[in-house]
């Protein structure tokens, strides 16, 4: 089972050295990158590989920080807020030989500098290769830091990695977390405008319509 996890790592690596990565849907279309879905996927909620440095999805079930650990994962960061649930990742990590860094974000609240410096400096330390970053659902918080890092490492727009954020889940209402993604592009000196306060507006109705149908 090792052999063939080392495998699946090295083809997805090998994937993204090659360069198919020029649409912002790869990580969910990629076949390689599909390839891991039956080991992780039921035990990590909407995972997927944002690079060879960097994969994404929600808070692990039980088995999963293991899975991760098998694939070849050295590094968890979680954005999840002070808990139980975070000292008990924190110690099955360090049981398992793994580096953990703990990152709190809010959902309602623009991220800090000090924040996503920490983030992106654990990423581009090649100790901690491949780094798996999770929130909760691996929608909002987790979709904020890789846009984030998709514009910073990868020179993405931040309309695209927006667009990416949303194929994910995330909820545009989190206006902190979207302002956030675009004050990192225009801090690179490439500003762009925001979302429209209509398109959030359409969202929540959107949304309100869907649960009220499935009532």
């Amino acid at each position: 089972m090792a052999y063939k996890h080392a495998w699946l790592f090295l083809l997805v690596t090998v994937s993204f050295t090659m360069g198919f990565m020029s649409s912002p849907s790869y990580a969910r279309s990629n076949p390689l990158a599909s390839a891991l879905q039956p080991d992780l996927g039921g035990l990590v909620p909407n995972f997927a590989v944002v690079s060879p440095q960097l994969w994404r999805g929600g808070v692990p079930k039980h088995g999963g920080v293991g899975e991760l650990k098998r694939a070849g994962v050295k590094t968890i960061v979680n954005l999840m807020q002070d808990g139980q649930a975070v000292e008990n990742e924190r110690a099955e990590t360090r049981e398992l030989g793994m580096n953990f860094i703990h990152i709190p974000l809010n959902h309602f609240k623009m991220t800090k500098k000090e924040q996503t410096d920490k983030f992106l400096a654990a990423v581009r330390d090649p100790e901690n290769q491949p780094v798996f970053v999770h929130c909760n659902q691996g929608q909002d918080r987790a979709g904020t830091m890789v846009a984030i890092y998709r514009i910073t490492e990868e020179g993405w727009t931040a309309s695209r990695a927006y667009d990416e954020m949303l194929s994910f889940g995330f909820h545009p209402f989190f206006v902190g977390l979207t302002s956030s993604v675009y004050a990192a592009a225009s801090d690179l000196g490439r500003p762009e405008n925001p979302p429209s306060p209509t398109h959030i507006y359409t969202d929540l109705k959107t949304r309100f319509k869907r649960a009220l149908s499935s009532i």
